[in-house]
C-alpha cells in the first residue's frame, strides 16, 4: 500500500475537525460587506473565483454560496464560481449531499435557513442546501501538494487546515495560494492561524474584526 495513499487515509480520519455553518461569522460577514464589494469595483472581466480549500463535509463553501446569493444585487450578470476542493472522498460526498442537521446548523439565522435550505419532511430536523445554493459549488478531490491548483482565484479560503503540516509545508502551501491568488484578492485562513514568519508575500489587514491577507502589492490600494 503506498505511503501517500495512507497518509489520506489518515487525514481524512483526523480532519473531520468541527466545522459547522457561518463558523468565524465576521470572516463571512467581511466576505459579503467588504471583500466582494471592492473586487465588483476592480475586476473587469465579471467572473467572480472563489475556491474553499480543504472544505470538509461543505458547511464553508455553502457559508460563501449564502454570502455570494446575499451580494447578488451587486453581482447582476456576474458569473460565480465556488471552487470547493479536499483530500476526503467521503467528506466531499457528504458535501454533495448537503443534508445537515444538529450543531452544524445551529448558527444559521432562522431567515437564512428558511430562505437557502430545506426542511425533509420525513425527517425535519435535516435540512437539505436548496438547488441555488448546490448549482454555485462545485466539489471535487485535491491533494493541496500533488494536483495544480485553480488558477485567477479571487478569493481563497483556508481555515484551520496547515496546523495538520510542518512549516515546510505551511510555506510551500502559502507559496502557491500566492501564486494563484489574483493581486486584488484576499486569502482567509483560521481565527487561530497566523502567517507571520511563513511568508513575506501577504499582508495581514484586519477587515471589520477579522484577520485577513492580502498580496502586498494590492495593500496600498485598500
Amino acid at each position: 500500500k503506498d505511503k501517500s495513499k495512507e497518509i489520506e487515509e489518515l487525514l481524512d480520519v483526523v480532519s473531520t475537525n468541527e466545522t459547522y455553518f457561518f463558523r468565524n461569522e465576521r470572516q463571512f460577514d467581511a466576505l459579503k460587506d467588504v471583500c466582494i464589494p471592492e473586487i465588483v469595483k476592480k475586476k473587469k472581466d465579471k467572473n467572480l473565483r472563489i475556491w474553499s480549500a480543504g472544505c470538509s463535509t461543505g458547511e464553508e463553501p455553502y457559508t460563501i454560496a449564502i454570502c455570494v446569493m446575499e451580494a447578488r444585487s451587486i453581482l447582476l450578470g456576474w458569473n460565480i464560481s465556488i471552487i470547493a476542493t479536499d483530500i476526503a472522498p467521503s467528506v466531499l460526498e457528504f458535501a454533495k449531499i448537503g443534508r445537515y442537521t444538529g450543531r452544524r446548523i445551529e448558527k444559521v439565522p432562522p431567515e437564512i435557513l428558511k430562505k437557502y435550505f430545506t426542511q425533509m419532511p420525513d425527517n425535519p430536523e435535516v435540512y437539505e442546501a436548496k438547488d441555488e445554493l448546490k448549482k454555485l459549488v462545485s466539489f471535487s478531490y485535491l491533494n493541496l501538494f500533488k494536483n495544480p491548483y485553480p488558477e485567477n482565484v479571487d478569493i481563497i479560503f483556508c481555515r484551520n487546515v496547515m496546523i495538520y503540516f510542518d512549516r515546510a509545508r505551511q510555506k510551500e502551501l502559502i507559496a502557491h495560494f500566492y501564486k494563484v491568488l489574483n493581486p486584488w484578492g484576499y486569502l482567509f485562513i483560521g481565527h487561530s492561524e497566523t502567517l507571520h514568519a511563513l511568508s513575506d508575500d501577504f499582508q495581514y489587514v484586519k477587515i471589520m474584526d477579522s484577520p485577513v491577507y492580502v498580496p502586498k502589492e494590492k495593500v496600498n490600494g485598500i
